[in-house]
C-alpha cells in the first residue's frame, strides 16, 4: 500500500487568494472535494465561502493513499476581520458570525442558503429578537438599540442547532 504522507499548510485561504499546501510524500495528485476551492499542485485557491476538503492521492500497483486537509475558504469581509478590522466569532458546520465585537450589524453567513431562526438572548435566557431566516445565505441584525454587554445567538435550521456568543459594544 502506498503511502500519501501528510498535508501541511495553513487550513484559511480567502476568495480570490492563494494558499500554498505541501505533502510529504512527491508524486502524488492534489483535488478539491467541491467548488468552494480549486488546487493545482498544492496551490489551493478560494473560489466560493464555505469548506472544501483538499485530497492527496498516491497511487502504485497496491492501491491508492490519501491524506485530507480541511480548509475554510472566506469572504473578503471576513478576510478583512481575520486581518484585524473585527474578530471573526464562530466557524461551525458553514456558519460564519461576524464582527465580534459588534456596534451596529452583526452579519450570520451560511455557506448555503437556509431556513429558519436566528434568537438573540441575554446571558439569562431572555429572547431579545428573533429573526426568521427563509432562504437566505446571508443574514444581518441591527445591534445598534442593543445595551453593550454579551450575548448568545442561537442557529435553528433544519440541519441542526448552532450557539455562541457575541459582544456587543
Amino acid at each position: 500500500m502506498p503511502i500519501a504522507g501528510s498535508i501541511t499548510g495553513t487550513s484559511t485561504v480567502c476568495v480570490g487568494s492563494n494558499i500554498t499546501l505541501t505533502d510529504t510524500t512527491t508524486g502524488g495528485t492534489w483535488t478539491a472535494s467541491n467548488t468552494k476551492a480549486t488546487v493545482t499542485g498544492g496551490i489551493v485557491s478560494g473560489v466560493n465561502s464555505g469548506v472544501d476538503t483538499i485530497q492527496y492521492s498516491v497511487t502504485n500497483s497496491c492501491g491508492t493513499a490519501i491524506a485530507t486537509h480541511i480548509d475554510t475558504i472566506y469572504t473578503v469581509a471576513i478576510c478583512d476581520s481575520l486581518l484585524g478590522l473585527k474578530q471573526t466569532i464562530a466557524l461551525k458546520d458553514g456558519l460564519i458570525v461576524y464582527p465580534n465585537p459588534a456596534n451596529s450589524i452583526i452579519t450570520f453567513e451560511f455557506s448555503e442558503q437556509k431556513d429558519g431562526t436566528i434568537r438573540i438572548m441575554d446571558l439569562l435566557g431572555r429572547t431579545i429578537e428573533n429573526k426568521v431566516i427563509e432562504g437566505k445565505q446571508t443574514v444581518s441584525i441591527d445591534v445598534t438599540n442593543y445595551k453593550a454587554g454579551n450575548y448568545i445567538y442561537q442557529v435553528i435550521t433544519n440541519n441542526g442547532i448552532w450557539s455562541g456568543k457575541i459582544g456587543i459594544e
